[in-house]
């Protein structure tokens, strides 16, 4: 685990370790940020298939994460679609 931010990812290692372009960013209420090659059930992936890594690391190593980690913090999720990165809203519960 990277310790030189206060804000941190979990990067899928295909995206971190692999060079695969993430398709997924989701933010979790601001805690941290999830970066994926594709979406992923939430059981799908053991956690040793993931890193810790401090957020300005990570946009300093993949800077074209950087919109989809904008969108991703604004609105909850962005997705790679066509080549282009793309809001997806938070859902709200009622």
């Amino acid at each position: 685990m990277v310790k030189c931010g206060t804000a941190f990812a979990v990067v899928h290692d295909s995206v971190w370790s692999q060079g695969i372009p993430a398709t997924v960013v989701h933010d979790y209420e601001h805690e941290f940020t999830l970066v994926l090659d594709r979406e992923r059930d939430d059981d799908e992936t053991p956690m040793e298939e993931y890193a810790f890594v401090c957020l300005h690391c990570l946009i300093d190593e993949h800077p074209e994460l950087g919109r989809a980690i904008d969108l991703a913090k604004r609105t909850g999720s962005a997705y790679r679609i066509n080549g282009s990165w793309h809001a997806c809203a938070r859902l709200v519960s009622a």
